[in-house]
Parts: structure tokens; C-alpha cells; sequence
């Protein structure tokens, strides 16, 4: 079985960018935190960005099983 790297790097950049959002190494979390008004709490943040990480867990999961979904634009 050969692993294709196009496909491999798509499926890389989308883990990255659940641990982008994911806490507890959250750095937008962190980043964000360090930008709003002092009112707003870590746990808003997190659960504002809620929405964003579980569709990028659906959308790793569906190119993780379906590997055409991530090369189907690159040309053979």
C-alpha cells in the first residue's frame, strides 16, 4: 500500500489545525484571550470555537476514509 503525499499532507495540515483549536495547547485560544476585553473568559473562547473544531473532526474523519475527497482536484 503506498500512501499518497498529497493526501497525507492534507490530513496532516487539518490535525494541525485541530490542535490549533483544541484545548488544553490552545495558542489561538491563548491569542485570543490576550486580545479581548478583559469580560471575556477562557471558557467562552473555548466554547465558541466549539463549532469550528467539531466540523474539522468531521471533515478529518471524512478525508481520512475517503482519500479521493483530497485529491480529486490535483491532476494526475
Amino acid at each position: 500500500m503506498r500512501l499518497d503525499p498529497v493526501w497525507l499532507g492534507a490530513v496532516f495540515c487539518m490535525n494541525m489545525r485541530i490542535s490549533y483549536l483544541s484545548p488544553p495547547f490552545a495558542p489561538s485560544a491563548f491569542y485570543l484571550k490576550s486580545i479581548t476585553p478583559p469580560g471575556i473568559t477562557m471558557t467562552q473562547i473555548s466554547v465558541a470555537a466549539l463549532p469550528y473544531l467539531w466540523l474539522t473532526f468531521l471533515a478529518t474523519f471524512l478525508v481520512t476514509v475517503f482519500p479521493w475527497m483530497s485529491l480529486w482536484l490535483v491532476p494526475q
